[in-house]
């Protein structure tokens, strides 16, 4: 597992003045404008702006204080490609709120500083960010073969997502097993659902140019967070 540096380091997008809002041009066409982030790590990631927010434009890989996360299959090349997958106590990293109040509480968790993890109105508000109409799945996600079969899409959003699948986590702490690497990509949630106060994710996958969000009872049959190991960006209000 990659070793800790003294103190996380912070760089976020560096726009040029005469630069079109938000990487329009004037036609339908868009260019999203792009910088960078450094984890206490020292892992670099892209970062792209969508609307009024800067988001990761990869997977987190930072090692946590408490939890658990590992590479897909304990292979460490997939952590360089998806980044690692965490159990939320891992993302959380012992810091605590009231979930279930609106309007939603800000956790910064695992992020570098300055960042937050990203609540289930970030994600829920991530399409509707186009400068023009709404991104799709399929403009969200990679364009890229590690995608299954013919599931890449065409990234025009920059939001480049890989589909780094997930993992169930026992009682032991024992990743089993690691599910649908290239054709899944999930992401915690860090806001309950009012009508089901729990943790819940949100997720592309290969064969589908919809989204995927829900709790965890909804599909995976795991009402403990914990239970699950899921990809993890982080996200900055600008």
């Amino acid at each position: 597992m990659l070793a800790l540096c003294a103190a996380p380091i912070l760089t976020s997008c560096e726009e040029d003045d005469d630069a079109p809002e938000n990487g329009t041009n004037g036609s339908e066409e868009v260019t999203p404008l792009t910088g960078t982030v450094t984890d206490r790590d020292g892992n670099l990631y892209t970062t792209v702006i969508l609307g009024d927010y800067e988001w990761m434009a990869e997977n987190l890989r930072t090692t946590p204080v408490t939890g658990l996360a590992r590479c897909y299959d304990d292979d460490e090349a997939n952590c360089e490609i998806y980044g690692l997958l965490y159990t939320l106590e891992a993302v959380m990293e012992n810091e605590t709120a009231d979930l279930s109040s609106f309007p939603v509480p800000t956790i910064q968790g695992i992020c570098p500083d300055g960042w937050r993890l990203p609540n289930r109105d970030d994600y829920a508000f991530l399409p509707e960010t186009k400068p023009s109409g709404f991104w799709n799945a399929n403009e969200l996600k990679a364009d890229s073969d590690l995608w299954f079969g013919s599931g890449a899409g065409n990234n025009a959003s920059g939001f480049t997502a890989l589909p780094g699948g997930l993992a169930s986590v026992n009682e032991a702490g024992d990743f089993s097993p690691f599910e649908i690497a290239q054709q899944f990509a999930s992401w915690f949630v860090t806001t309950p659902d009012p009508a089901v106060p729990q943790f819940g994710r949100f997720s592309l996958a290969a064969g589908s140019s919809n989204f995927g969000a829900g709790a965890y009872q909804d599909g995976l049959n795991q009402t403990d967070p914990n239970a699950m190991a899921h990809s993890c960006r982080c996200v900055r209000d600008i």
